[in-house]
């Protein structure tokens, strides 16, 4: 039920809205759904919209909760109200709380898929196969991992290091110190780095960029004792196609490295 809901918001906002960019767009959902949460599981009211919720009464929620948990550094959300109607609509009567879904991290999903297949020639990891490897990697910052994708693209790796991170945090409130730490990534594609950074943010709240811009084929790289590499789903048989670290030298194909300390 939240996947074609959650489509058909993304398809009337890139269309309609006055945002025009999946990031942006990503960005402004991400309040919405916080707020719903804040609700449901702070203010105790389930569902947290229905159809006598107004756009009024939402933004007038998103600042309680924006007080309360300071995760987006913006006052306001961006949307026109008619758009802001059109989301609540297409959200009323659901349960944004529930332990048993992820709805921010399947929406992030949904988002970074739909715009991978708008943006010709970007590759979209299945965030399956992301998780597979996050599982195969062992990877724990509470161990001293680093999780750093060279090739970030959409975040996809990062992501799934990020959900890592939820089910390892012994405390929720120590998963964006631990995310700001252990998560790096670079992608040479400005408009899809900032596409990773907010689809970070949206599951985070107001944490620094994780991604950064730049090509990883020209940087040097101060890297770790030990690197765990893997393979990008999108070409088994890609060839390593470059070697990086002062201390130790290691091949990656356009992939992500947990690094051990």
């Amino acid at each position: 039920m939240f996947e074609p809901r959650i489509r058909k918001l993304y398809d009337h906002l890139y269309g309609s809205g006055a945002l025009k960019t999946p990031a942006a767009i990503g960005a402004e959902i991400a309040k919405v759904l916080h707020t719903g949460l804040y609700i449901e599981t702070v203010e105790n009211i389930l569902p947290a919209f229905d159809a006598a919720t107004s756009a009024a009464a939402l933004r007038a929620a998103f600042a309680r909760m924006n007080a309360a948990w300071s995760l987006h550094p913006d006052t306001d959300i961006a949307f026109a109200d008619f758009d802001l109607a059109y989301v609540i609509q297409h959200l009323g009567g659901m349960s944004l709380s529930d332990p048993n879904h992820d709805l921010l991290g399947d929406a992030v999903e949904i988002f970074r898929s739909d715009w991978a297949k708008q943006a010709g020639g970007q590759f979209f990891t299945d965030q399956r196969v992301a998780c597979l490897a996050m599982t195969l990697l062992r990877f724990n910052p509470h161990d001293g991992d680093d999780l750093v994708d060279v090739c970030a693209g959409t975040g996809g790796f990062l992501l799934a290091g990020l959900a890592r991170i939820r089910r390892l945090a012994p405390n929720p409130s120590d998963i964006a110190a631990l995310a700001t730490q252990s998560l790096k990534g670079q992608e040479i594609d400005a408009g899809v780095a900032a596409v990773a950074n907010a689809s970070l943010k949206f599951r985070v709240g107001n944490i620094p960029d994780l991604v950064a811009t730049g090509d990883s084929l020209r940087i040097d790289h101060d890297a770790a004792h030990r690197m765990r590499r893997a393979t990008p789903a999108s070409s088994p048989s890609a060839r390593p196609i470059f070697s990086f670290s002062k201390r130790i030298c290691a091949c990656s194909s356009p992939a992500s490295a947990a690094w051990r300390r």
